[in-house]
């Protein structure tokens, strides 16, 4: 079988930027246990980390998940009542397809808190205009 070198195909070499969707939100932003849409992710990028950093503790046993239309696909059962960082339970990589909206679906209505969410992704048909550079070998 032959060997093919695409190594130095134009296209192989743009760089590619890691990305991070964020959004920060308080209990006043989120008065119940509705799914609250914090915002929308690219169409054709690949989701590579997920964390919730609670700033501000909510109420004891306050949880929520962070998903699309109140899934779980980000994180379940996210601890929000004290102010350790939180990563989401991501087994493998998403592809988000034509695009995704992430929400946030608390378990009770959060009476205090602040709540920074945000989401790593690489949209792999864009780049940054940058080529890497090879030597001449």
């Amino acid at each position: 079988m032959a060997t093919v070198n695409l190594t130095r195909n134009g296209k192989n070499a743009e760089k590619k930027n890691v990305c991070v969707a964020t959004a920060t939100v308080t209990s006043a932003d989120i008065p119940g246990t509705d799914n609250y849409e914090l915002f929308t992710l690219p169409a054709d990028c690949v989701i590579i980390g997920a964390t919730v950093y609670p700033e501000t503790a909510g109420q004891a046993t306050l949880t929520a998940d962070l998903g699309y239309a109140g899934g779980t696909e980000l994180g379940a059962n996210l601890d929000l009542d004290d102010t350790a960082v939180k990563g989401g339970a991501l087994s493998t990589y998403l592809a988000t397809g034509t695009g995704k909206t992430v929400t946030l679906k608390p378990d009770a209505a959060p009476t205090a808190g602040k709540f920074h969410v945000m989401v790593e992704y690489i949209e792999y048909t864009r780049g940054n205009g940058e080529y890497s550079e090879y030597s001449a070998n």
